[in-house]
């Protein structure tokens, strides 16, 4: 195990760019391994930036040179290029777009930029799982406010509103998505916005939701072969059914782990990719709903289920022996205690869910975002932060 003096110590081998719940699992399981990390960060809500897994180093919130400055300096001119991960979807695309000069100091995944766009957009997943006869929501998109208000009889309801862009959230006040019940309601939004009906889609709801969304990581080897693959489920989200992971299980699942390896092959994909499926409740059927070209937010999940990601994406890239082959462990539970808390909020003031039940399903929990015994810092960052929310929350 890596100690924070050696961390100070070492020259990096990893550069880990976002230091959220997401970048923390990735640094958490590369200091674990004896890596020496570059963790970079931009606002003080990552907590992983007090992790003694990584040195931080802070980077201005807009990617360009003089973030690839910053790096470069911070990693004091190292001649061997140290392995490269994004957490966030903003990083995916900035590494995709500069890849070309980032390959001079870096290593990491690339995958054609055709490719990588057609995967941040959801009109272009769309278009690919239909290409590879795979199952999705029907999905609609419109050019303007009229030609929505000519076709909107024909949109399914209830419809979720979500960024042509997944990458760059265009929709007003940068939402992930917008969910609708009812026509009258999703034309009074629209007719607000009316200038961003071209950067929204409008995709059938499939009946799912907590508990029915599953999600399936896979690391792709330069042939195309998976070296590693591990399936999980969400059970709860934040927010409540259309949000991130907040409470979630390893359950392997060979039907889900298939169809992500087929769509993954089928497009020629490298490096390591998280699907999402929603599991509909009527037919019993997986649909494809996203796929993340880069970690994913419970990735601690997978590697406290023994299958660690991002050491083996790592050794992938060095050019080292991968880790030893190696079956998930199902039926360890992971837990983001500040989303769950405003998951079960929601869910208990629409009386899906009493105190009593959110409490039991706490004491499963074996992974978490953030706290653990060896790297407290975070976790107490986090549980401030949390403290000073509740306290100044408007309870009615």
């Amino acid at each position: 195990m890596s100690s924070g003096t050696d961390v100070e110590a070492r020259a990096a081998r990893a550069v880990v760019l976002g230091l959220g719940i997401n970048g923390l699992g990735v640094v958490r399981a590369l200091g674990r391994a004896g890596i020496p990390v570059l963790g970079a960060w931009t606002g003080r809500d990552e907590a992983g930036r007090l992790s003694r897994y990584s040195r931080p180093v802070r980077l201005t919130a807009q990617r360009s040179g003089l973030a690839l400055d910053d790096l470069l300096h911070a990693l004091g001119g190292a001649t061997d290029r140290p392995a490269l991960f994004a957490t966030c979807d903003a990083d995916a695309a900035w590494i995709n777009e500069q890849q070309q000069l980032l390959q001079g100091h870096f290593r990491f995944h690339a995958i054609e930029r055709d490719l990588f766009r057609r995967l941040e957009s959801k009109r272009g997943i769309v278009e690919l799982l239909r290409e590879q006869r795979i199952e999705a929501p029907r999905t609609e998109h419109f050019e303007s406010l009229q030609q929505l208000e000519e076709r909107a009889s024909a949109l399914p309801v209830p419809v979720l509103v979500k960024p042509v862009d997944t990458y760059r959230r265009t929709l007003p006040a940068g939402a992930k998505n917008e969910l609708f019940s009812d026509r009258v309601s999703l034309l009074a939004f629209v007719r607000s916005h009316p200038a961003h009906v071209p950067d929204m889609v409008f995709q059938e709801v499939v009946p799912s939701g907590d508990g029915h969304i599953h999600f399936c990581t896979v690391l792709m080897d330069a042939s195309g072969s998976p070296v590693l693959r591990y399936t999980g489920r969400k059970l709860r989200q934040y927010k409540p059914d259309y949000g991130v992971t907040c409470f979630g299980v390893s359950e392997w699942n060979a039907e889900v782990a298939d169809i992500a390896t087929r769509f993954l092959q089928g497009i020629g994909y490298r490096g390591l990719c998280t699907l999402e499926f929603a599991h509909h409740r009527g037919t019993g059927r997986y649909l494809l709903l996203e796929a993340n070209p880069r970690s994913y937010y419970p990735n601690a999940l997978a590697t406290a289920s023994g299958l660690n990601f991002p050491l083996a994406e790592y050794r992938l890239l060095m050019g080292e022996a991968l880790p030893a082959p190696a079956r998930q462990k199902d039926g360890v539970h992971w837990i983001d205690f500040p989303r769950d808390l405003g998951s079960f909020y929601r869910k208990m003031r629409a009386g899906q869910v009493t105190t009593a039940a959110w409490m039991r399903s706490l004491s499963k929990a074996r992974s978490f975002a953030s706290f653990a015994i060896d790297d407290p810092a975070p976790w107490l960052d986090e549980s401030f932060a949390l403290l000073a929310r509740v306290l100044t929350f408007p309870f009615r």
